[in-house]
């Protein structure tokens, strides 16, 4: 009905405005993943790059150089995007926008503007992940990849609080069964779960207004979380 279709679009733009907001506090915040996912992205470029002129010898990556092709897996603050786009002006960065509605990535884009990066730096792909694939380069497909790439980055938004609900598992195994050469590397290429052990009962008649609400135990868990 028009009424349900009304509310569907009225709930997609609420979660919209609150991804921006959530955005806005971690950047006001300086939380953990701002912090953390450039860094990671430094460092790998530091390796890849190796020690310039003057500086101590530090370790070089000894499968991937400067040349390396580049794929961003969901855009988040992209502050990751944007810092391997000024490291290498002349990368091969390729920047998918997974699941967000347009507008968030007409936002990731305009920012990507407002910090000097050229259209050309950065080839961006508005399709589901899954979806991605190695395309003809004179084809018609121009919305996805013409090769293979070499370095791969997950953004931090496709992981929640266990690790795998939001179904990166997925991603990651379409990923490296279609898209990654042989010598690729994946960030971040691990993780660690700390977990403590709680257990939580509906009230059984003694709940809101003398009610039992056990069914609703049921639904603490389920299968679709990995």
């Amino acid at each position: 009905s028009q009424q349900a279709q009304a509310i569907a679009l009225f709930l997609e733009r609420q979660s919209d405005v609150q991804y921006v907001d959530n955005w806005l506090a971690m950047l006001d915040e300086d939380s953990t993943p701002v912090e953390v996912w450039p860094r990671a992205v430094r460092d790998l470029i530091a390796q890849m790059l190796g020690p310039k002129d003057g500086e101590e010898k530090r370790k070089k990556h000894s499968m991937l150089g400067d040349d390396a092709r580049w794929l961003f897996l969901g855009v988040g603050t992209t502050l990751p995007l944007l810092t391997a786009a000024r490291y290498l002006p002349k990368g091969d960065i390729i920047a998918n926008t997974a699941h967000r509605a347009f507008y968030i990535a007409d936002l990731a884009l305009t920012i990507a503007k407002d910090n000097g990066i050229q259209k050309e730096q950065i080839k961006w792909i508005h399709r589901p992940t899954q979806d991605l694939s190695i395309v003809d380069p004179d084809g018609e497909d121009i919305n996805n990849l013409t090769g293979k790439v070499d370095c791969v980055v997950l953004d931090y938004e496709l992981f929640d609080a266990g690790l795998l609900g939001k179904g990166v598992l997925a991603k990651i195994n379409h990923t490296k069964k279609k898209l990654v050469t042989a010598n690729h590397l994946i960030m971040p290429m691990g993780a660690s779960v700390m977990c403590a052990p709680l257990e939580v009962i509906s009230n059984r008649g003694n709940g809101a207004d003398g009610l039992d609400w056990r069914a609703v135990d049921d639904t603490r868990w389920g299968a679709f979380y990995e």
